[in-house]
């Protein structure tokens, strides 16, 4: 008699939804590892260039971010070298690593994407200004189905380092937990070329840039 109530039946609508949201995730999540062990056929990669996917990423998120009440920004260099990758993956990846740092960003706090080049390639990095990650955690957080306190949610599968470290690695690239003395600083490099690595050196001046004026997310990410 109880789902009699119009309020009260919302709200289970509601658990429903998450939990079906929840379980959908962990489908296509546990779908995507599955392939990346089974060495299954990838989307072949194409020339990108990596500053149009890196804004128009960063732009497509500001609308969760503002909603969370978190502040996010760009830090790009003029120009960055274009590469062979595939797009999807990567821009899935940003994502995944973004939407990770708005959800454990401080409350009016702020998060940072930042790219250089360097001289093999590419490094892109994510900040947070949230509580950090344990010294003793660092090690393990981009396993799959690991967490911790910090990055554990009921919402999410569990799995989006582990997928990001994968898609990465497939690029030839890695990723890692960059040094901080507050929050989270998640760092991947991607190679210039399949068969070099990036290296690791500080990047050229810098720029900042506003994305509030790219329309089209998708637009222009292949190189000429």
């Amino acid at each position: 008699d109880g789902l009699a109530d119009p309020e009260l039946r919302g709200e289970y609508l509601t658990r429903i939804e998450e939990q079906v949201s929840l379980l959908t995730e962990l489908v296509d999540d546990l779908h995507s590892v599955a392939r990346e062990h089974a060495g299954a056929p990838r989307v072949p990669t194409e020339s990108i260039r990596p500053l149009e996917l890196i804004e128009a990423t960063v732009a497509a998120m500001q609308i969760q971010a503002g909603a969370a009440g978190v502040a996010l920004e760009l830090d790009l260099p003029p120009c960055l070298p274009s590469l062979p990758a595939n797009a999807i993956e990567l821009r899935r990846t940003l994502l995944n690593l973004i939407e990770n740092a708005i959800r454990h960003a401080r409350s009016g706090g702020k998060v940072v994407v930042r790219a250089e080049r360097t001289l093999c390639g590419i490094e892109i990095e994510v900040e947070d200004d949230g509580e950090g990650i344990p010294a003793g955690d660092r090690d393990r957080v981009f396993d799959a189905f690991y967490g911790t306190d910090r990055r554990t949610s009921p919402t999410r599968s569990g799995l989006g380092l582990a997928i990001a470290r994968a898609t990465v690695e497939s690029h030839g690239g890695r990723i890692w937990l960059a040094d901080s003395r507050c929050g989270t600083r998640v760092r991947f490099s991607l190679p210039a070329s399949p068969e070099r690595r990036p290296s690791h050196r500080n990047g050229h001046a810098r720029r900042r840039s506003s994305n509030e004026s790219l329309l089209n997310p998708l637009s222009g990410l292949k190189s000429d």
